[in-house]
């Protein structure tokens, strides 16, 4: 019904409009100069006008003028002016992908050229089904003579040269490809200008060679050689990876030298959006560790295949042993994908551990490193207030805690391991010399609390019937709120700016107090993974009686036996990142380790003395090593 009523609507003005303009012509018998100069601007009109058609949030379907035929409107507007039919083709083959055969040794893919030797051919690999590219665009430079093949899907292509001159003949030709020039597949700089008044240039903001990109040139040779040698291809690979490294440092390094010269002004930003910034930064560095670690698991087989089947039977037998034959908890938020990669790559992780303590620490490093997260560069301000620009709303002890919490973002190396070493240092004293209580047994505490507070101490003993756990850690309540204050004055001891704060944190106010136990840390706890399993043997099965006899036994075994060692298990996750320890034990410990590691390393000079050599075959046949052995 809409359509007919739009229909009869167009009729309708259609003879309403051939009624005036009959009407007009009869009352003149010729077009006066006015009528052929709005003529001849009444198309460039209608362009301006398609430019001004609502496009964006206030689009409308209903005008096929619009925005989705702006990019056509521009460049039939540009042909007009420039009485250029060529630029209105090269308009619309720019957009336009060639998918011919797929090129062989015995039917390669034919490029015509008349005027020079070579051509830039990009290869995109076979067609598929949604009319895409099969792999990521590869240049080549072709050359005429050889048969030249792509190293990533190994199509061919080969120069066909043309006679330097125009007739029909190699006109048919022309019209196979779409030809493009050098500046239409270069990079912009600025905004895609709509229209382009000169179809046969570049225009002034045009990179005709990208600067950020890095290329190795091969020949047909060498490129045959890519596609059938593994290692020539990640030979080269690697090349090209050492040139990206070094483009990259270059720019930084060029970076930090115009950095000094520069004037900034700092950046409006909101306190939550920085602590937002920042955990992003950390979540992608900890993402791309995991993706490397699941494309290294992912492709094991072609990493070590000497020793993959071993490897693999080893995993497999592991993951059989934990989901067969036993039940199996994880700690520390293992799980079985984690360690079926610990099993296979077990002796590597001996050899070289990871560890996610130690990799966030580094990435808390090369964070603060960047510079960033410099407090100078940002003007805190309220985001609650969208009409209003005020500075942040938060109280003084708000202020110091997120000092704090990002003082190594603030403070360059050595300043903060000076001051950080200080807060340790006097950590450690003040360790020595702290309550006993506060290393109580974290487990056997919560185990006591579990039976004094359960329903049948209240049933039988209501009168001993209390939260143990409750009263035995007030100690460490206090011992906490005691030692945030302690920590954040000794790491700001020798800064002017907070001698007068430091006066005013014996008044604060116990809420206060409590508030900066957020940035308290205890470094008698082990804060390394942790992560490890333990396996709860099943029932073994009894052939004597039936199915359903099994699986009940399994239900009563489960229940009795496994579910309260599970639940022991559980408490003992939590509690033993957070049990602390004796500070003289931690420091004889240390003492020993060190002790250890000057031996090995004494032991290690003294054999490369006594070798005196880099490499076994520079050794003679009367040297010490020959006669020792």
């Amino acid at each position: 019904m809409m359509a007919l009523k739009n229909l009869s609507k167009g009729a309708t003005h259609q003879l309403y409009r051939s009624a005036a303009l009959n009407n007009a012509v009869a009352k003149r018998p010729y077009f006066s100069v006015f009528d052929k100069v709005r003529d001849r601007f009444n198309k460039p009109w209608r362009h301006f006008q398609s430019f001004m058609e609502p496009d964006g949030i206030n689009h409308q379907s209903q005008l096929p003028e619009g925005y989705r035929t702006h990019g056509n409107t521009a460049a039939s507007f540009s042909a007009y002016i420039t009485q250029n039919s060529i630029e209105l083709n090269q308009w619309h083959e720019m957009e336009s992908v060639v998918h011919s055969q797929f090129g062989t040794v015995d039917n390669p893919v034919l490029i015509f050229t008349s005027d020079s030797s070579w051509r830039i051919v990009i290869c995109t690999g076979p067609g598929v089904e949604d009319d895409s590219h099969a792999h990521e665009k590869m240049f080549y430079m072709v050359r005429e003579g050889p048969i030249h093949r792509c190293n990533v899907c190994g199509q061919c292509f080969k120069i066909v040269r043309l006679k330097d001159e125009f007739t029909e003949q190699q006109d048919y030709y022309s019209m196979m490809f779409s030809t493009m020039s050098h500046f239409d597949v270069a990079e912009e700089d600025h905004t895609v200008t709509l229209t382009n008044y000169y179809g046969d240039r570049p225009t002034p903001g045009l990179q005709t060679i990208p600067a950020t990109n890095v290329y190795i040139h091969v020949n047909s040779d060498e490129a045959d050689r890519i596609l059938v040698d593994p290692a020539y291809k990640l030979e080269r690979l690697k090349e090209a990876h050492e040139k990206l490294y070094a483009i990259h440092e270059s720019f930084r390094e060029v970076d930090r030298q115009l950095a000094q010269h520069r004037i900034y002004l700092p950046t409006p930003y909101g306190k939550d959006l920085y602590e937002t910034w920042y955990n992003i930064e950390k979540s992608i560095r900890k993402f791309d560790r995991i993706f490397n670690r699941v494309e290294k698991f992912d492709a094991r087989k072609f990493a070590d295949p000497e020793h993959h089947e071993r490897r693999e039977q080893r995993m497999l037998d592991r993951k059989r042993e934990r989901w067969t034959e036993n039940y199996t908890y994880f700690f520390g938020g293992l799980t079985e994908e984690e360690q079926m990669y610990r099993d296979y790559f077990e002796s590597d992780l001996e050899a070289d551990p990871e560890d996610a303590f130690v990799e966030d620490q580094l990435d808390d490093q090369a964070i603060a490193a960047e510079g960033q997260f410099q407090f100078k560069k940002y003007d805190f301000v309220e985001t609650s207030l969208q009409t209003e620009p005020h500075e942040t709303m938060d109280d003084v002890v708000d202020q110091k805690i997120f000092k704090y919490k990002y003082r190594h973002c603030n403070d360059d190396d050595s300043t903060h391991a000076r001051r950080q070493g200080r807060v340790l240092a006097r950590f450690t004293e003040r360790a020595k010399l702290r309550d006993p209580a506060l290393e109580t047994d974290l487990f056997a505490l919560y185990q006591e609390d579990m039976k004094d507070a359960s329903v049948a101490q209240f049933m039988l003993d209501p009168a001993n019937f209390k939260s143990s756990a409750t009263e035995k850690t007030r100690v460490f309540r206090d011992y906490m709120v005691q030692e945030s204050l302690n920590q954040y004055r000794d790491y700001y001891e020798t800064d002017a700016e907070e001698q007068q704060f430091f006066q005013y944190m014996d008044n604060l106010s116990n809420r206060d107090k409590i508030r900066f136990t957020e940035v308290f840390k205890d470094y008698t706890e082990f804060r390394a993974d942790q992560k490890d399993y333990v396996m709860i043997q099943k029932r073994e099965y009894n052939p004597e009686l039936s199915l359903f006899a099994n699986l009940a036994l399994d239900l009563v075994d489960f229940k009795d036996r496994v579910r309260p060692l599970a639940r022991d298990m559980a408490l003992l996750d939590v509690t033993r990142p957070l049990q602390k320890h004796n500070v003289d034990e931690l420091l004889r410990e240390r003492q020993e380790l060190q002790s250890v590691l000057k031996e090995v390393e004494a032991q290690l000079e003294k054999e490369a003395i006594e070798e005196g050599y880099s490499s076994r075959e520079l050794e003679g046949p009367d040297s010490k090593r020959n006669k020792r052995q």
